[in-house]
Formats: C-alpha cells, sequence, structure tokens
C-alpha cells in the first residue's frame, strides 16, 4: 500500500470494472496514473434516537 501524501486527484476514468485515476504530486508536479479494478462496497447505517 502507498500512501500519497502531498498529492491531488486530478482525474478518474472509470470504464466496466477498470479505473484510471490520474494523481499529481504537489511537491514535484509530478503525474502518476493509478489502474485498479472497481468493487462494490455496500454499509448500513443505523442511527439511534
Amino acid at each position: 500500500m502507498n500512501i500519497l501524501a502531498n498529492s491531488s486527484v486530478e482525474s478518474v476514468d472509470i470504464k466496466g470494472s477498470q479505473c484510471k485515476v490520474t494523481v499529481k504530486n504537489r511537491k514535484d508536479n509530478t503525474i502518476q496514473t493509478i489502474e485498479c479494478d472497481v468493487s462494490t462496497v455496500s454499509c448500513k447505517c443505523i442511527t439511534k434516537r
């Protein structure tokens, strides 16, 4: 796992089950493209009153 501190997400491209995220490093302005699989995560929020 990489933690990308001082970075910003420039764009996200989702096609089917694939995702491409373009990340820009704020310190040296380098651009990195991360390719990953899209997965579904679900959660249920329960509020006590």
